[in-house]
């Protein structure tokens, strides 16, 4: 789209409205309701890179599954399965959109490292490297054979992730999609090369067609250009925010405040809705 057609649409509210079915987050320490409610009263981030575990998906998947893949399907597992012990988690066709900034990190820095020492690559982790392996894992767990996209796009991930799984909602026959997004930190020999924008978290959604407008999950969207981007703060009386957008998005979900413009280098996406989402909050118990 282009910055004529963006700042044109972002006077048309609602361009594209959806219904939070479910949602789930993860990150370390933080899984349940009560303990993102502890970090939105104390938001930190910790340097931790635990991962969750995830017995409702098979040993022979679990030993491939590095550190993102385990946490995106922990949160897609929380949003799409009715029991939290099940297996598999899901055998009906969901359209999926999966946003990665850093994708699989760790994974392509091995690589490297073995490459420079002249050593044999492992076909199995080559596999697993590429930014769409997390895509891969999550649909031989569940069985899923419908379409899945992988996004990144830097610091902009996070909305731009959301937008594309708006826009397939959006596409005819479609009723229903998961979009999930999560990051890893990056290997310590990478951080003082790209600007520390990763965070170790994963966030899921399912996105449903909007019904009765007066629910509180019933959430207005709008594209805006990178010029139209600090009137509408400024209408929304919301300042720059300098957490990722992942963390924004999590808090907004969880609180009852109507708007959040979701804000990145290039564009923005302005979302509106009626109030909390906490009572689409999901979580796994399982140990």
């Amino acid at each position: 789209m282009n910055k004529t057609n963006a700042a044109h649409t972002s006077a048309r509210p609602g361009l594209l409205p959806f219904t939070i079915e479910a949602c789930s987050a993860w990150s370390p320490g933080r899984q349940s309701l009560s303990e993102w409610d502890a970090w939105l009263k104390a938001p930190d981030f910790s340097a931790s890179s635990e991962t969750p575990a995830i017995p409702f998906v098979k040993a022979s998947l679990r030993r491939r599954a590095s550190a993102i893949s385990r946490m995106m399907m922990w949160v897609s597992h929380a949003v799409v399965s009715t029991d939290s012990q099940s297996q598999p988690f899901l055998t009906d066709e969901l359209t999926a959109v999966f946003a990665t900034e850093g994708g699989e990190s760790a994974t392509t820095l091995e690589l490297l490292q073995t490459l420079a020492a002249k050593e044999a690559l492992s076909p199995m982790k080559f596999s697993l490297s590429v930014h769409n392996a997390s895509a891969g894992l999550y649909s031989l767990a569940t069985g899923n054979k419908a379409p899945s996209t992988t996004v990144s796009a830097g610091a902009d991930t996070v909305a731009c992730g959301l937008l594309e799984a708006l826009a397939t909602l959006h596409t005819p026959g479609t009723e229903r999609v998961l979009f999930v997004a999560a990051d890893e930190w990056l290997p310590e020999e990478l951080r003082n090369h790209f600007i520390p924008t990763c965070y170790h978290y994963a966030l899921a959604i399912l996105l449903r067609r909007s019904g009765n407008a007066e629910d509180a999950n019933d959430i207005s969207c709008t594209y805006l250009a990178r010029d139209t981007v600090a009137p509408i703060r400024d209408m929304f009386q919301q300042k720059q925010e300098d957490i990722p957008q992942a963390f924004q998005l999590i808090r907004w979900l969880l609180q009852d405040e109507n708007r959040l413009s979701l804000e990145g280098p290039s564009f923005t996406l302005a979302l509106e809705k009626n109030g909390s989402c906490r009572t689409s909050f999901r979580s796994n118990d399982v140990e």
